[in-house]
């Protein structure tokens, strides 16, 4: 592993970033030349630097320290990890300004600064890379990362921005700088109960993400969700609950409630169903056609990513809700969406032998808390159809 503060405190290395003359170009040659272990990450680090730019092309000496800070603290916790950064160029009005995004291994951190940025889709992981990841993570301000190896976890934030994380037998406190946007990356497999520090609960479920300040301004409160979540607001009427979606023509608007949002990026509807108070469906049908739909308690809307229709029906609630008891009540569902909620909950891949056969409606119940192959032998059963297993992680619907 190369050690990388070398290059970030190497003035030549610097120069050769921003000022780019032949005589610094002919050395950090030759340097490569007889350093050809380090070539990939001395490419790396440039190029990631020279992406960091202000609005006349320069920075400041001040400006360039900060960005070598956070840039060194950024590597520092991969520094077992030897995969490429991705990065995306930023525009720079001071050091104060900086939104450092560096994605390394298949994982994002973030560095937010005191400049409000809404654009959650942009800075989220892909279902595969959610996939990927082998623990929940807790991603702080400044990049700093916490790994929470239990399938259920508990995270608490007090007013102070103080963050205690509690993961089975273990209970462990972390520092927060408040104010500051944190990411909850809960993959396959997954699950984690997340309190913020105005009091609401969040239960997040397997494959989602979750983006929130780890304390919220005086007058909004605003949430990103990508994934599949149950909300139980506390009540603040000066202070609106917004839960923003991956698509930014649907967006939930609560005061106190309590409700159901399942909103992944990659499912063709997002629905939300309440179960306690009022919510209020924000979305567009148009181009210029911004709507608002209030529902009632028991009832869920529907909106249709690609049609932008939306519909509202009748539910039990318990039936979108109990999940976060490890229940999976359905009645009259598609079979395939049966099997997405199951693939995501126990990190496993289910094929239909035929397709036509996801299309197939059933109702019952699960029992998550199950052994896996308990929960898919009764599936099968409920659904007049026959699971074959074949490796750990793989099964076919025939």
């Amino acid at each position: 592993m190369a050690d990388y503060s070398k290059y970030l405190e190497n003035k030549k290395f610097i120069n050769w970033v921003f000022s780019q003359n032949d005589e610094d170009e002919e050395y950090w040659n030759n340097y490569i030349g007889k350093h050809p272990e380090d070539k990939e990450w001395i490419f790396t680090l440039k190029e990631a630097l020279s992406f960091l730019v202000s609005d006349d092309d320069t920075l400041s000496p001040k400006e360039r320290s900060e960005i070598l800070i956070q840039l060194n603290k950024q590597i520092a916790l991969q520094n077992n990890n030897k995969a490429r950064f991705r990065y995306r160029r930023i525009f720079l009005r001071s050091a104060a300004s900086i939104l450092l995004l560096l994605a390394v291994g298949g994982g994002a951190y973030y560095y937010y600064t005191n400049q409000e940025d809404n654009n959650y889709s942009d800075y989220v992981l892909s279902e595969e890379q959610v996939r990927g990841q082998e623990s929940v993570q807790l991603v702080l301000s400044e990049s700093e990362k916490v790994s929470i190896e239990n399938d259920n976890s508990v995270i608490n934030y007090d007013s102070t921005g103080e963050v205690m994380i509690s993961a089975g037998d273990e209970a462990f406190s972390v520092e927060e700088n408040i104010g500051k946007k944190n990411t909850l990356i809960v993959p396959y497999g997954k699950r984690s109960k997340l309190q913020l520090a105005d009091g609401t609960w969040i239960h997040i479920n397997s494959g989602s993400q979750l983006i929130y300040p780890s304390v919220f301004s005086k007058n909004k409160r605003e949430v990103y969700i990508d994934g599949e979540a149950y909300f139980e607001v506390a009540e603040n009427k000066d202070a609106p609950f917004i839960v923003k979606t991956p698509q930014e023509d649907y967006s939930i608007e609560v005061i106190g409630t309590s409700f159901n949002v399942s909103a992944y990026k990659v499912d063709r509807n997002f629905e939300t169903v309440l179960a306690k108070g009022i919510v209020n469906i924000i979305h567009k049908s148009g181009v210029l056609s911004t709507k608002e739909m209030r529902l009632s308690p028991g009832e869920m809307a529907s909106w249709d990513v690609h049609s932008r229709k939306i519909s509202v029906a009748k539910v039990n609630p318990e039936n979108y809700t109990l999940w976060t008891q490890g229940l999976l009540l359905f009645e009259d569902l598609e079979l395939n969406r049966i099997v997405k909620r199951l693939e995501r909950y126990f990190n496993i891949t289910i094929k239909f032998e035929d397709p036509l056969k996801g299309s197939v409606r059933i109702g019952g119940k699960l029992d998550l808390n199950r052994e896996m192959e308990v929960v898919l032998d009764n599936l099968a059963v409920t659904a007049s159809l026959k699971l074959e297993k074949i490796d750990e992680t793989q099964f076919i619907i025939k």
